[in-house]
């Protein structure tokens, strides 16, 4: 679980590519482990994935049915799922 709050701070012209090789070296690391990748947004004004987090850790504890795929939809809601 990575928190990505601060993923805008990467997209400066100083940066630039840094953000997608993390990101890829991320997805790499999880592939190996079998583990998910969540990015969450936890401020007050803009929450985003925690409900879907919470989901995903009900479905892997307690077999609850997860009927969100996974998701990509910008670099800071991002969701990728074990498997």
């Amino acid at each position: 679980v990575t928190r990505a709050d601060g993923a805008s701070n990467l997209d400066s012209q100083k940066t630039a590519g840094w953000s997608e090789t993390i990101e890829a070296y991320l997805r790499n690391e999880c592939l190996s482990y079998g583990a998910a990748l969540v990015y969450t947004m936890c401020q007050a004004k803009n929450a985003r994935n925690v409900d879907l987090l919470f989901d995903y850790l009900m479905n892997r504890l307690y077999a609850f049915p997860l009927k969100t795929k996974a998701q990509v939809p910008s670099r800071d809601a991002l969701f990728v799922p074990t498997g």
